[in-house]
């Protein structure tokens, strides 16, 4: 990407830059051109294009024909009303949008990459609904529906921003962002309750490591073993 167009301007539930949500393919594709991005479809998936630097994703929904149905944007910058969105902590990243009230939230039981697959986006009926509000915070996605964005978390803090039309924000998921979600995240023992689950599996796989490392020796001790058996045997 060029200087010139370094920090595209997000306009929240509608375009990045020159990329407009509800363009066609040939659209995105233009404006992609003016504005010095290289794309490419995604292997396995016609229906999906990224970017490097920055690192962003277009999901176009098939039918009736392909348009632009959702953007995410997971690298700087990502400039939201003036400032930089992402790496806010979620109640940071909230009164930076100027979000009022929890009942334009909805917290969703997907990752922004799973909301579309070929060009079909998931329906609300089969989306997950049971999450923790650890799960929430730590990966979840959470839509602010008014204003036609979602957050993605990392830990708490925003790690990615996705568009859409706000008439097609999902409907159903995990229910709205709460007060308790805020203070779990905002708690002092948060990051701590993290580290201690990240430090768990961490002990967990190196656990596995160590048995996997062992493999190599396997048939000599089993070789050993059935060795000892023998000797036994005819000494008794």
């Amino acid at each position: 990407m060029n200087q010139e167009t370094s920090s595209p301007n997000i306009v929240l539930g509608a375009s990045w830059g020159e990329v407009r949500l509800g363009d066609t393919m040939e659209e995105v594709q233009n404006a992609l051109d003016r504005m010095g991005v290289t794309k490419q479809v995604r292997a396995g998936d016609d229906y999906v294009w990224v970017t490097d630097n920055p690192y962003l994703a277009f999901y176009f929904e098939a039918s009736p024909s392909p348009r632009l149905a959702q953007i995410l944007i997971a690298d700087f910058p990502a400039t939201v009303n003036g400032s930089e969105i992402l790496g806010l902590r979620i109640d940071e990243g909230l009164r930076l949008l100027n979000v009022r009230s929890f009942s334009d939230t909805l917290w969703s039981g997907l990752e922004s990459d799973d909301e579309f697959e070929n060009g079909v986006p998931v329906a609300d009926q089969d989306r997950p609904v049971d999450y923790t509000t650890m799960e929430k915070l730590r990966y979840g996605l959470l839509w602010i529906r008014n204003l036609g964005v979602g957050l993605g978390m990392n830990e708490g803090h925003i790690g990615e921003i996705v568009l859409r039309l706000p008439a097609s924000i999902p409907t159903k998921g995990c229910g709205p962002l709460s007060e308790s979600d805020l203070l779990e995240v905002t708690g002092d023992t948060f990051h701590e309750r993290i580290a201690s689950q990240n430090a768990k599996f961490k002990e967990s796989v190196t656990g596995e490591n160590r048995l996997i490392s062992l493999l190599p020796y396997l048939p000599a001790a089993i070789f050993l073993i059935v060795l000892v058996a023998y000797f036994l045997r005819a000494f008794i």
